[in-house]
């Protein structure tokens, strides 16, 4: 048996000794046979040519670096033969001339010998910058047993028809994941195929629960190409906050809401689609309902309305800074906390999109889009809804069903009008919200559910994932339009920063477009009036609603006649201006509360467009609270604004809604006191 031979290397300063006695033969001989200089230059080109050969041949391709070295040593060599051998005369009478210099060839003085060893010893130790440890890259052959691994594991889990399959495995940069990017074979398998075999691959691999596996369409690569996403390590369960960086957005840009677990942002559009947000009670959907406000409201080119038909619990933190007048500027366009509201706002949107269709023809005509061109000036309206189950309940009877039909119309009609909805519902099923709608969303967010059919609601049965894979608050599957599915982790949002973004949104949200504005109507006009009065402090919102439901109607102020026939935007002001009729001081005004009455009388004689609550207390000497009278104003159809007058902010009724409400609560003298009227004891009023 024939041994195999082992080639020993010199150590770096042996080589380096080894080329010095070499090379210094070599220019002895040159020297005493009288070569020209020119040779010793020839010899390096020759000996430079052939490394950039060797080099260019060699298995796995040639190291840029390593031609380097190898050329500077060629180089090094060239120089010295040509010193050695002579230097023409004329070069050497100069150094002598100027520096005093011997540049006479002696190959064997003791200067010259020192250069070459020192050369040689620098240019042997050269290599050892470029010297690769082995051929192949660290890790290399971990990911090839890897890629072999899941290629067996398709092949076992999805049958014969996957055999040829080709797989490459990428760790992912965080440590938590890898990519398995899958060549599938020819014969008609698709992606499909690779997809319902997802649980399957899971539980192959024995992943720990938590971790799935997405699956990714590549961009720019073929049909049979596709990458799968495979968490090794649960690194949603960590909780990430929603990012300090207050930049203003757009709204053509995609919502982000959280993270991947390869750290990926989770994002999806928003500008021409509708989104559904299902889960459970706890599983984080207002805190993601919340992240959508802090992404939409930072859009320069976006308004947003809330829906919360449970008090306003989602709007509250993001108006209370407004209420308790420590902002100018509400950051939310419109808040609606009840069902009249709701309605008033949704009637409003919808008129708003039939106006915009008609109004803005030539503005998309001259920008040549099919679509609304969305900006500061013309922003674009995200109706939140949270907790629709009364709005969105298939059983829903009068205005609940109302709301819903208002909703489902918006789906339907407004995605050019640039009005689109978020809805948030319990469960995804068909008796909390309409198969239509589902159809109709482009964006679909499932959190946490107790039941495979939830999930199947959302994202039809056969999708690949798990639902008990969602182990935490705030994890979520994210689906885009007609895009993969993903697992993620919604960012967390926390009061005192809500807070912080309020006020950034307030300063630079824009306002809503006069044509919309007027579109809207009186509705639109006074929608802040009304959310003064259902967000204060201590609000009764039931009972404050009932103050405003008088003033519903089916048009809800809106201008009449068809769109074709209102103004052009570009004839209407920046802001709309809502003009009601001054109302004449009622002939039956006894019949109103009587307080009502001395507070209209102190309006009117005080000459101003609204007066303060404080002043009010102050002026007709009541015993209440400021606080306590906004409460009853608000009762009786007056609720309490804010308006700048004079260069301050006045806080408390308007003149005209005093005048409409004494007008309103007017009724002939009759035996018996209307027991839905207010208590009329101007002296002691009751506290809210």
């Amino acid at each position: 048996m024939s041994k195999r031979r082992v080639v020993r290397r010199l150590p770096p300063w042996g080589a380096g000794v080894q080329a010095a006695l070499a090379l210094g033969a070599v220019a002895a001989v040159g020297h005493l046979a009288g070569l020209h200089a020119l040779w010793g230059l020839a010899a390096g080109a020759v000996a430079a040519l052939c490394c950039v050969l060797a080099e260019a041949g060699r298995e796995g391709g040639a190291v840029p670096a390593r031609i380097w070295v190898q050329l500077v040593r060629c180089a090094a060599v060239a120089a010295w033969l040509g010193w050695s051998w002579t230097v023409p005369g004329d070069l050497a009478a100069v150094l002598a001339a100027r520096w005093g210099l011997d540049a006479t060839g002696e190959p064997l003085s003791l200067a010259a010998l020192g250069v070459l060893v020192a050369g040689c010893q620098l240019g042997a130790h050269l290599g050892l910058l470029t010297e690769r440890k082995t051929e192949r890259e660290p890790g290399t052959g971990l990911v090839l047993r890897a890629s072999s691994e899941w290629e067996q594991r398709i092949i076992r889990v999805g049958g014969s028809r996957f055999t040829g399959v080709q797989v490459h495995v990428t760790p992912w940069p965080n440590g938590a994941g890898k990519r398995v990017r899958v060549v599938l074979p020819g014969g008609g398998v698709t992606a499909d195929d690779l997809k319902r075999l997802v649980p399957g691959l899971a539980a192959d691999a024995d992943l720990p629960r938590g971790c799935g596996i997405d699956v990714v369409d590549p961009d720019g690569a073929g049909r049979r190409t596709v990458d799968l996403q495979v968490s090794t390590v649960n690194r949603l369960e960590a909780t990430v906050d929603y990012p300090r960086a207050y930049e203003p957005r757009s709204i053509l840009d995609d919502i982000r809401i959280g993270e991947h677990g390869n750290s990926d942002v989770a994002s999806a559009p928003i500008r021409e689609e509708s989104w559904l947000v299902v889960g459970k009670r706890g599983s984080g959907k207002t805190t993601l309902l919340h992240v959508l406000t802090a992404e939409i409201g930072l859009c320069s080119d976006a308004l947003v309305w809330h829906i919360d038909l449970n008090g306003g619990s989602l709007s509250q933190p993001w108006v209370e800074s407004w209420v308790n007048g420590k902002l100018q500027r509400c950051p939310i366009d419109w808040a609606a906390p009840e069902i009249n509201e709701a309605i008033r706002m949704m009637e409003a949107a919808v008129r708003i999109a039939k106006h915009r269709k008609v109004a803005y023809r030539s503005l998309k005509r001259r920008h040549n889009v099919s679509l609304l061109p969305v900006s500061d000036d013309l922003p674009a309206i995200e109706i939140i809804l949270d907790e629709g189950a009364e709005a969105l309940a298939a059983a829903g009877k009068g205005k609940a069903a109302r709301l819903a039909e208002l909703l489902e119309e918006i789906q339907r009609i407004a995605r050019d009008a640039a009005v689109n909805e978020v809805l948030s519902t319990l469960r995804g099923t068909s008796d909390l919200i309409p198969a239509a709608m589902t159809a109709q969303t482009g964006v679909a967010v499932c959190m946490k559910v107790e039941k495979e059919k939830e999930l199947a609601a959302v994202f039809e049965w056969g999708s690949g994932v798990d639902h008990r894979d969602l182990r935490r608050k705030g994890a979520g599957f994210l689906r885009g339009d007609g895009g993969e599915i993903r697992q993620f982790q919604g960012w967390n949002l926390l009061p005192a920063q809500i807070e912080e973004l309020a006020a950034v949104i307030a300063e630079q949200r824009p306002e809503l477009d006069a044509a919309s504005a007027q579109a809207a109507g009186d509705d639109y006009a006074g929608r802040f009036e009304r959310m003064a009065a259902l967000f204060a402090d201590g609000a009764d919102v039931a009972e404050v609603a009932k103050g405003f439901a008088g003033e519903q109607g089916p048009v809800s102020g809106g201008p009449a006649g068809s769109a074709a026939s209102w103004a052009d935007p570009g004839d209407i002001g920046r802001t709309a201006t809502t003009v009601r009729p001054e109302l004449e001081a009622p002939s039956r005004a006894a019949a109103a509360p009587e307080l009502l009455v001395r507070i209209l009388a102190a309006a009117e004689a005080a000459g101003r467009p609204r007066v303060a609550t404080t002043w009010l207390v102050e002026h007709l000497e009541l015993e209440t609270s400021a606080k306590a009278l906004a409460a009853r104003l608000a009762e009786w159809g007056a609720p309490v604004g804010r308006q700048m007058i004079a260069g301050r902010e006045v806080r408390g009724p308007a003149l005209r809604d005093l005048k409409a409400a004494v007008a309103r609560l007017s009724e002939p003298p009759s035996g018996s006191a209307d027991p839905g009227d207010p208590p009329a004891d101007p002296d002691h009023p009751p506290t809210a």
